[in-house]
């Protein structure tokens, strides 16, 4: 079995792998380049660990200290992570800002749920 190909770290693509930039390309929302983002994401994830490891690390981190509440869906990753509280979106955003400050390739997709959705025989 190969072990797992390593990324650079600093959100920079491997040498031919350009298909995997725009997974790490700051937004204005998902502000990969903060300072503070960059900082809490690298104190999180030692040296020399996979990106599966840093993935599970600061998914967990984000779990545990970012307490749920309704907040702006457009609201920085920045933003959250100093208020230490947002909703579903707001807590992604901030996972994928962190994951690709410490060179994880990451993106999501924003799925809009209407008040119908919670009227199916699932959701019941």
């Amino acid at each position: 079995m190969r072990a797992p190909e390593k990324l650079p770290p600093l959100s920079v693509p491997a040498e031919g792998r350009l298909h995997l930039l725009p997974f790490f390309i700051p937004t204005t929302i998902c502000d990969a380049d903060n300072t503070t983002v960059v900082d809490a994401a690298r104190s999180l994830v030692p040296a020399g660990i996979s990106v599966r490891e840093k993935a599970i690390l600061i998914r967990a981190w984000i779990r545990e200290n970012i307490k749920y509440t309704l907040d702006d869906k457009k609201a920085k990753a920045s933003d959250t992570l100093a208020k230490r509280e947002g909703m579903c979106t707001n807590k992604a955003n901030l996972q994928i800002a962190m994951m690709r400050a410490v060179g994880v390739p990451c993106g999501y997709r924003l799925v809009h749920i209407t008040k119908e959705c919670f009227r199916t025989p699932q959701m019941l």
